[in-house]
């Protein structure tokens, strides 16, 4: 089968030997495990009768699902029209615990690749460097845009539901518009921190996510144009009693840009 690294492993338990014992722990462990995708099979048992010097063994049992998955499928699409995708996922790339994804989209007016490989972070299940690789191709009755970009990014735990991260990316793109020909490119270097606070992993009653971003591109550093933009969204969710819950969502954006092109 498909074997897993321990360090990699010990990263989705939610306590660590010498801690007080927490049921919830114990609880947040498995989810961890369910939540990976990379197991068919969980099981966290604590060993209360097995307790000595007021240590209680907790047993992990682990079957893994199968690491690499394709996945085809057909569709149509009013913008882009008839086609099909093709999609591929390692979960355990050389069994390192590393992940790699790849999907191709083929439409009548739209063709993409793209490709992101995951590298997990030591630290906990959170923390992790993505590099992402993307082509694109679309052709309109109005335009024809072809666009390559690369991007590596880190995100990092802060703990307690908040996650930053810090990304370059590197994008370039030639079109035509009419009978224009042009093209351009972006150096944009972003910041994203993002904060989640709910009262139940799986069923949650109330609670609120947000998330704040920063971006950018200057001709200094080789781009075509120079902008900042800064973006925000959220949600949150209400109890109303008797079952019921409200849940309301909102976005908001800002650019500034120093010149305009039409």
């Amino acid at each position: 089968g498909s074997l897993y690294p321990e360090v990699f492993l010990a990263r989705y338990l939610s306590f660590k030997k010498g801690d007080v014992f927490s049921p919830r722990e114990v609880a947040r462990t498995q989810f961890n495990f369910i939540n990976s995708d990379r197991f068919g099979g969980v099981s966290v048992e604590p060993r209360k009768e097995e307790a000595l010097e007021l240590h209680v063994p907790v047993y992990v049992t682990l079957t893994p699902s199968k690491a690499k998955r394709l996945r085809l499928g057909v569709g149509y699409d009013t913008d882009k029209g008839a086609g099909f995708f093709f999609r591929y996922q390692d979960v355990n790339f050389q069994r390192t615990g590393h992940e790699f994804n790849a999907e191709l989209k083929v439409a009548e007016r739209l063709q993409g690749l793209v490709a992101n490989y995951v590298i997990p972070g030591a630290k906990d299940i959170d923390s992790k460097t993505v590099l992402k690789l993307g082509l694109q191709k679309e052709e309109t009755d109005s335009y024809t845009s072809e666009s390559a970009y690369f991007q590596p990014e880190y995100i990092h735990s802060f703990g307690k539901g908040r996650l930053g991260s810090v990304y370059l990316q590197c994008r370039h793109e030639n079109y035509r518009i009419g009978g224009d020909d042009g093209n351009a490119t972006l150096v944009m270097p972003g910041l994203r921190f993002v904060e989640r606070r709910y009262d139940d992993i799986v069923r949650p009653t109330k609670g609120y996510r947000y998330g704040v971003e920063t971006r950018g591109a200057a001709k200094s550093l080789a781009s075509s144009t120079s902008f900042l933009q800064i973006l925000a969204n959220g949600d949150f969710l209400l109890p109303l009693g008797k079952g019921f819950s409200l849940y309301s969502r909102g976005q908001a954006a800002t650019s500034l840009q120093t010149d305009a092109r039409e």
